[in-house]
């Protein structure tokens, strides 16, 4: 890992990462912890320079998936089953294309993405999906 990666990790850890947390928590009406590999990241600067973005495609995604413009009863119910189904999101950094994928079983959501490399990345559309059936 060189200084460039360092500065990344500790500037997100620090400051980006709180932000993404927060934006997720006022969509979802519950804070969820992340755990992110950062040893799968450490040797992949194009991986942090898009890792924010990446987040906020995960958080669009729940944003569709618990109904956040509409509101009302529906929004309510949503929320709740995230309350009571999501325990934690885990975000690793998979490497290659091929290996991207998302996966929400036993309370653990599982984010692989390849951000840092064309096709790598996982749009909200691909997320939202896994979110409903997972909850």
């Amino acid at each position: 890992m060189g200084l460039e990666e360092k500065r990344r990790i500790a500037e997100f850890q620090s400051e980006t990462l709180p932000k993404i947390k927060a934006d997720l928590k006022s969509v979802i009406k519950t804070d969820v912890p992340y755990e992110v590999d950062w040893n799968s990241f450490s040797n992949d600067l194009n991986a942090l320079k898009c890792l924010e973005d990446q987040l906020q495609e995960l958080n669009n995604a729940f944003r569709g998936a618990v109904g956040y413009n509409a509101g009302g009863s529906a929004y309510e119910t949503a929320t709740q089953s995230v309350k009571e189904g999501l325990k934690k999101i885990v975000v690793k950094n998979a490497g290659s294309a091929a290996q991207k994928g998302i996966t929400l079983a036993g309370g653990a959501l599982e984010l692989r993405t390849a951000c840092g490399i064309d096709g790598g990345r996982l749009l909200d559309t691909e997320m939202k999906p896994v979110i409903e059936a997972g909850l």
